[in-house]
């Protein structure tokens, strides 16, 4: 009858009916490779799937505020911010979007 055990010992099904395995102290340095079947692997947009609609929403009221504060920075001394409104709203989004 032993109390513990300090090596090698391999976790099977069988000795798990017998013996509580814990967790290792240390790190073994040993890892698994697995196959995972995602039918979202090859889409081009997977990168989007973590985004929440909060997450969106604050993305989008941060892209219109640095609009804002680059159109009131730059309307009174940069000349191509001089003109028809629609001008204004097109190259404060595109300084924005660029930044």
């Amino acid at each position: 009858e032993f109390d513990i055990a300090v090596a090698d010992v391999t976790i099977l099904a069988d000795r798990s009916q017998y013996v509580d395995f814990t967790f290792p102290y240390t790190e073994s340095g040993l890892s698994l490779l697995v196959a995972v079947k995602d039918e979202d692997k090859y889409s081009a947009f997977v990168f989007l799937k973590p985004f929440t609609t909060g997450l969106w929403l604050t993305t989008a009221s941060f892209f219109l505020l640095i609009a804002v504060v680059v159109w009131l920075l730059e309307h009174r001394r940069n000349p191509e911010f001089r003109g028809q409104p629609s001008q204004h709203i097109g190259l404060a989004f595109y300084f924005a979007f660029s930044t």
